[in-house]
């Protein structure tokens, strides 16, 4: 695992009102703006809490990563780095969070819908909180859709009926000879092609070997992984899944009151 930051030492921060009461709490740094204070331990001065007229910043190195405005607007911004997915759970409101799978992208979820934006280039994307007392991303950048695998669980079953052949002989192989069939030289390209041809002729003893070679070879973990591997291929081959999209909702996350009540 990669290094990141501590953020035990940093206060929650939910909501302006507790930014504002870490601040003013907080002892300035006598050789730095007042406007400019710890946010953790006073050594750490990488991670700090600034106030801007009536903004409160919550900076990480040199990124206003969170900032609260007075009239309860939040902007996020997020940037590629796991200490900063962890410094955005810690004083970001709890609904926010950053996904870093396939991008870096703000993540705005409830019980049972997530929403994820990609910031703009330039700044962050302000939230503010609309009348049905949901996030509203007043700047949202480019919105994300996820796609989800959905399995066709009777054409899986299909599938591994027709397996069930190549299996009886594959397991025959490696009692005989465990894996030793599975030669440097053979290739991994054009797996599904393979099982393509084995779904369509599962009877046919001639296409057993160039499973082995094509979609086995390099992968070799034993029986029972060899069987998970040549099933997922074969699902993926035969179209056992459907790619369904999970549109993001546009309003952001319920809360549970306009005030910030959490």
């Amino acid at each position: 695992m990669g290094w990141m930051i501590d953020t035990h030492t940093i206060p929650k921060i939910r909501t302006w009102d507790e930014a504002k009461r870490v601040f003013e709490a907080t002892v300035p740094w006598k050789d730095t703006h007042d406007s400019e204070r710890a946010l953790g331990l006073r050594r750490e001065k990488h991670k700090i809490i600034i106030r801007d007229g009536t903004d409160y910043k919550l900076r990480l190195y040199q990124t206003d990563v969170v900032i609260y405005h007075q009239d309860g607007d939040v902007t996020i911004n997020a940037y590629s780095s796991v200490s900063t997915t962890k410094f955005i759970d810690q004083v970001a409101p709890v609904h926010f969070s950053q996904s870093l799978l396939g991008g870096t992208f703000i993540t705005v979820s409830d019980s049972s819908r997530v929403a994820m934006y990609r910031p703009n280039k330039r700044g962050g994307i302000r939230f503010t909180v609309g009348k049905d007392k949901r996030w509203v991303p007043l700047n949202p950048g480019d919105i994300h859709t996820e796609e989800r695998l959905v399995p066709n669980l009777s054409e899986m079953g299909k599938v591994r009926k027709q397996l069930k052949t190549y299996f009886t002989w594959s397991d025959v192989m490696d009692r005989l000879q465990p894996g030793k069939d599975l030669g440097s030289g053979y290739t991994t390209e054009g797996k599904e092609e393979v099982l393509k041809a084995l779904l369509e002729n599962p009877e046919d003893p001639s296409l057993f070997g160039d499973v082995r070679k094509h979609v086995v070879s390099g992968y070799y973990n034993g029986y029972k992984e060899h069987k998970k591997h040549v099933r997922a291929v074969a699902y993926k081959a035969a179209g056992c899944y459907t790619k369904t999209p999970i549109t993001p909702y546009e309003v952001g996350a319920s809360i549970r009151s306009l005030n910030h009540e959490f």
